[in-house]
This record gives structure tokens, C-alpha cells and sequence, in this order.
């Protein structure tokens, strides 16, 4: 193994006799992440685009890039003659170490590929061509870009930089997001007896519970009355996001009903609630396939949204559903609250106060 270090005055040591070829390898490979193949210089001139010139003739135009340490330019437009196919040929700049050269250079097909031997031969990729019999070209794209080896300090890079279309949904951290139904948005079942009540409490704006008043307009105050013993749904529909990935959570927001004006904030409540629910789903136009469960909540185990809600110490957010759905799917959704089952024993009626629909976007 042979250690080096560079740049030294003098002959001494490392200081010994290097030419320029050795100097410039070393340099561009330290700076360009230590490693030949790192092809074009993004922004240098034209970038070395690879276009077609017309019958038999690839255009070539402006650029630099760097061959295995080398640096390389050109300065006008250059056109290689592409000879009548069928075939696929190769345009790349090929530095070769015997001509101490770097050139465009075509390598022709059939079977073409890049030569890449340091000392020797090597090869930066600028296009891929396929040439038919009549000398007509399609030309694909292979550039690679030059990478720096530093890591870039925050705010190094600013938007003004971003190419088009550089930062994509791949590179964001997905996010959760909420879609929120409340109970106006919410359609009673179509069968009254299964329809719950709605309800918009008229309570009195002048009965005070501690240092709160509850208005008549108070957002709390409609909702879906479900009461104990019955068996009570809504609906609704909605589209899934284009940018939903993994799976679509239902959540019903609840409290505690109250009839009484003069004691308007909900109280605690024993026993559990059992929630029903029917979804059906599909792409627009296609046939929906049908998911359906039922879960229990156990009041003791509940946890109160804001126990510190003026008006609403016991407000619940219940996760009752996963639907598994396909972005762009239409979901018919039916909820009900099972006051039926032997497990519902919830010993007050509740008011729904939306069905929430929670899922991770890819952002």
C-alpha cells in the first residue's frame, strides 16, 4: 500500500515530482467525491446536450464535464455523423491516457458499452442513439452529473436553485392528515327507525356552570342524538386523496348527551359503546367490494380530547375503523352505534359530533 498527500514545495518526501496529469486527476477526484465517473458539469455552458442534428448527424453542444480526473470543454456545437442503422450507438467523451486526449467520440453498435479502465480508457455516457436503414435518429438521455463530496450546512440551498420538478412526494416526509366530517355533513339513516335525532340544545345563554356560559350557537350543541337501546347510523361519502398511501382510520367524535338546560356540561359516563360500521369502495365507474366491523370501546379506557374544554370535559375522539382503500377510491361509509349488542352499555345516550377520517398522505 502506498500513501500520498499533495501539494508540497520542494522535492522532499511527498514534495517528489508529479506532472500535470496527476495533478489534475488528484484534484477533481478529491473534489468531485473521488471518483472518475462523475460525468457532466451541470450549468457549464450547455451542458453537453446530446440532440438531433438531422438524417445521420447527433449534435453535440456546449459543455464541460470531468473524465476520471480530467476536465474537459467544448466551446461549440459539435455534430457526429451517425451512419445508417439499424443499430444503437453511443456518444460519450473518451479520455484516453496514451493520446493524452478527451473527445466526443461515437462508439458504435451493435452491442456498444462504455470502456471505463483508469490508465487506460474512460468513458462518460452523454446519449444513447438508435439509428434506423435511413439514417433517422432517436436519441435517449444518459448523462450523469458531477457530485460535490461536502455535505451541504442548512439553508445552502436556496428554492431559487431547485431545478423543476427537482424535490418530489419520494423525497418529503409523508404526513398525517385529517379530513373532518361534522354533523351537519352527516346524512341519518334513510330508515327513521334507525335514524337518530338531531339535535341543536337549547340551552339557556345565561346559565353559568362555574365561569362558563354555553351559548345558543355553541358548535357543541348539534349533533346526532344516539340513545341507549337503539340501533343508530349516518352516512357519508367521500373521495380518497390522491396522495393517500396505507390506510384510511375512522374516528368518531363523541360526547355524552345532555338534556337538562340547566346543566349543560356533559358528564361522566360508565360502560363501553359498541360501533357498527359498513364501508363500501371502488375506483369511480367499478364495482365496490364491501368491508364492515364492529369495536367496542371500553369507557375506562377513553381518554378525554381536552379535559380542560370549557363546556366539554368529556369529549371522545373513538377509533372505531381501518378501511383498506386505494387513492382516488369512492368510500360509501355507514356508522352506527349498536345500542343493541349486549356489550353496549353505556348508561347515557351520546351525541356524534363528526366522523373524522385520518390518513398518512405522501407528501
Amino acid at each position: 500500500m502506498t500513501e500520498r498527500s499533495w501539494f508540497w514545495d520542494g522535492t522532499t518526501g511527498d514534495g517528489a515530482s508529479y506532472g500535470d496529469d496527476t495533478f489534475m486527476d488528484r484534484y477533481f477526484q478529491m473534489l468531485f467525491n473521488g471518483t472518475g465517473n462523475r460525468g457532466v458539469l451541470r450549468g457549464w455552458l450547455n451542458e453537453l446536450e446530446v440532440t438531433d442534428g438531422g438524417a445521420n448527424t447527433a449534435t453535440v453542444a456546449t459543455g464541460g464535464g470531468i473524465v476520471y480526473g480530467l476536465f474537459y470543454e467544448n466551446d461549440a456545437a459539435l455534430n457526429v455523423n451517425v451512419p445508417n442503422g439499424p443499430r444503437t450507438d453511443l456518444i460519450v467523451v473518451r479520455r484516453s491516457w496514451a493520446a493524452q486526449t478527451a473527445r466526443i467520440t461515437r462508439i458504435a453498435g451493435p452491442g456498444a458499452a462504455l470502456t471505463q479502465t483508469p490508465d487506460v480508457t474512460y468513458d462518460i455516457p452523454l446519449a444513447s442513439i438508435d439509428v434506423d436503414g435511413a439514417g433517422a435518429l432517436t436519441i435517449t438521455d444518459t448523462r450523469e452529473w458531477c457530485e460535490f463530496t461536502f455535505e451541504p450546512g442548512d439553508d445552502s440551498v436556496t428554492t431559487a436553485a431547485l431545478a423543476a420538478d427537482a424535490v418530489t412526494t419520494a423525497i418529503l416526509e409523508n404526513q398525517t392528515r385529517w379530513r373532518v366530517h361534522g354533523a351537519g355533513m352527516l346524512k341519518p339513516d334513510a330508515n327513521a327507525a334507525q335514524a337518530p335525532e338531531w339535535r341543536m340544545e337549547d340551552f339557556d345563554p345565561a346559565a353559568a356552570v362555574g365561569a362558563y356560559i354555553i351559548p345558543y350557537w355553541s358548535p357543541m350543541n348539534c349533533a346526532w342524538r344516539m340513545t341507549t337501546g337503539g340501533y343508530l347510523g349516518v352516512w357519508l361519502t367521500e373521495r380518497v386523496p390522491e396522495d393517500f398511501t396505507g390506510d384510511l382510520y375512522v374516528y368518531a367524535w363523541n360526547t355524552p348527551d345532555v338534556t337538562a338546560w340547566n346543566s349543560p356540561v356533559p358528564r361522566a359516563t360508565t360502560g363501553s359503546v359498541v360501533w357498527d360500521w359498513f364501508a363500501w369502495a371502488g375506483a369511480s365507474g367499478a364495482a365496490f367490494a364491501a368491508q364492515s366491523g364492529t369495536t367496542t370501546v371500553d369507557n375506562a379506557g377513553r381518554t378525554d380530547t381536552d379535559a380542560s374544554l370549557p363546556g366539554s370535559p368529556y369529549m371522545y375522539r373513538d377509533l372505531i375503523a381501518t378501511l383498506s382503500v386505494s387513492a382516488g377510491d369512492v368510500v360509501h361509509l355507514n356508522v352506527v352505534k349498536d345500542g343493541i349488542d349486549a356489550a353496549d352499555t353505556i348508561n347515557l345516550p351520546i351525541k356524534l359530533m363528526a366522523i373524522e377520517l385520518s390518513y398518512t398522505a405522501d407528501s
